[in-house]
């Protein structure tokens, strides 16, 4: 009986130990999981906060945006391109300020934030503004057209 009863307790220490080690190794693998997670994310966002400047996009904007000031110093604009009379016509009836930023945004293609940092007006009155251009000259063409 006595030689049982080590057998026993021997087969129990080894069960401690296996369950021991089994929770050890659940442990340490929910540790490298959730801390590979943190890692990734720690990551990315140093990425992004920190880019390279290869990898900057906004810099690509701004320097599209510098070579647009060039251009537009350079009076290269969108009116220089129109080669039928009517829309020609129709266009120089628009305001300065609407050939301006239609100008810009046909022919230079920037977007409305960026029409406004270069105006120094509000994004909002950018795309009131090119919204009331092209509705004009929609209605110039919707009159000419029924005239004909």
């Amino acid at each position: 009986m006595h030689q049982n009863e080590l057998e026993n307790e021997s087969d129990k220490d080894k069960n401690a130990k296996a369950l021991n080690e089994s929770r050890f190794v659940s442990y340490i693998t929910s540790l490298l999981h959730f801390n590979s997670i943190n890692f990734d994310k720690k990551k990315r966002k140093d990425s992004e906060r920190f880019c390279l400047v290869l990898d900057d996009t906004e810099g690509e904007q701004v320097q599209h945006e510098n070579s647009i000031n060039t251009d537009f110093t350079e009076n290269l604009t969108l009116e220089d391109q129109i080669i039928d009379s009517q829309l020609y016509s129709n266009y120089m009836n628009l305001t300065k300020r609407e050939r301006e930023v239609l100008n810009l945004s046909v022919y230079h293609e920037l977007s409305d934030t960026s029409i406004a940092k270069l105006l120094k007006i509000t994004q909002q009155s950018v795309t009131k503004t090119k919204k009331k251009a092209l509705e004009k000259l929609r209605k110039s063409f919707d009159k000419e057209s029924k005239n004909e």
